[in-house]
């Protein structure tokens, strides 16, 4: 099975239809920030989505977090500007222990990275597929790939990415 996770899409969904095309994704998580476009997002793939309310989603009845099994593992899924993900990692990995989680996906800071400081509590985010704030300004997505004995493997990749294997390619 492969989830594609994305953030902090911010009413701006062209990049999300490229990763939904390159990937094709089993499930797809959305990490808050979406701004009014899920039922957008939702029609482009027959991929199931879940979302999670970001500091600018105003509207609408979007849950805070969410906890999903996935395989083997617990993941907690949240925007993070309630945990101050921007300051520490620390508020939110309490957070997600209290719920038995072991695999933190949070957005907000639209910076990708994935920390391994703590193997039993990994935390994730996939930065922003549409207004990314990282040095090198790439739209970014994390792709999460569960083996048949459940264990997950994840990935940070970019519209860039793509495009550069596409160009070598030709």
């Amino acid at each position: 099975m492969k989830i594609l996770v994305i953030s902090d899409t911010h009413g701006k969904t062209t990049n999300v239809k490229t990763a939904i095309n390159i990937e094709n994704p089993d499930k797809i998580y959305h990490l808050g920030d979406a701004q009014g476009d899920e039922l957008g997002i939702s029609y482009m793939s027959d991929a199931p989505l879940d979302v999670v309310c970001g500091n600018c989603d105003y509207m609408g009845q979007l849950p805070q977090c969410l906890v999903l099994e996935v395989g083997r593992h617990v993941l907690f899924l949240a925007h993070g500007h309630m945990y101050g993900v921007d300051y520490s990692l620390e508020n939110i990995r309490s957070a997600a222990r209290s719920r038995g989680a072991d695999m933190i996906l949070h957005g907000h800071t639209h910076r990708p990275g994935i920390d391994y400081s703590n193997p039993n509590e990994i935390v994730a985010c996939p930065g922003s597929i549409s207004y990314p704030r990282q040095e090198s300004k790439e739209h970014t997505y994390l792709v999460i790939d569960v083996d048949r004995d459940g264990e997950l493997r994840l990935n940070l990749h970019s519209i860039e990415e793509y495009e550069r294997k596409q160009k070598q390619n030709r």
